[in-house]
């Protein structure tokens, strides 16, 4: 049996159409789908002027760890500032977030907290606790909070991701300006 062309073409129309929106679907639940401008919030500009405040106090009075990779590689800016805040976010704000933000428990808040956010914000400190000593994993709480909340507020990850990569891009200033660091 041979395929013409019109039934070739229909499949074809059809197969990209369901793909369409199988991608759309999945964007739009991850929040990648639209990135609205977040940047004219004013809540954006004072989430990053509390981090400024935040990093201040850091590199004023926290020690801070040495990792076993010099800071002025390329590779780990590019991981620590784009790479880790997107893959990150994505799970944690776009997966898991977003998910348990469809069902009406995870809509429900305390204190303008989502308990979708909570969640994602408890996992997210606990990945930190591999990696991190045990000051440094619970301090991360506060900061996935905020990007939660950014998560909500604006329906996409977008402003979370440039919220963490930001932030990161701050902690990383700090470790290689801060004395004694090597």
């Amino acid at each position: 049996m041979s395929i013409t062309p019109s039934l070739a073409e229909g499949v074809f129309v059809l197969a990209s159409c369901m793909t369409r929106n199988i991608f759309r679907d999945l964007f739009q639940d991850v929040g990648l789908l639209t990135c609205p401008p977040f940047y004219r919030d004013g809540q954006f500009y004072l989430a990053l002027l509390a981090g400024l405040l935040v990093l201040a106090v850091i590199y004023l009075f926290v020690p801070v760890h040495a990792y076993d990779i010099t800071l002025r590689q390329w590779s780990y800016f590019i991981a620590l500032v784009i790479w880790q805040p997107f893959w990150e976010e994505l799970l944690f704000r776009g997966i898991i977030q977003g998910q348990l933000y469809k069902s009406p428990w995870g809509k429900r808040a305390r204190l303008k907290v989502s308990n979708a956010n909570m969640v994602s914000s408890l996992a997210f400190a606990a990945l930190h606790i591999a990696y991190n000593p045990d000051l440094w994993s619970v301090s991360v709480f506060v900061p996935s909070l905020v990007f939660g909340y950014f998560r909500e507020r604006h329906n996409t990850t977008c402003s979370a991701i440039a919220l963490h990569s930001i932030y990161n891009l701050g902690y990383m200033v700090v470790l290689i300006l801060k004395p004694g660091y090597t």
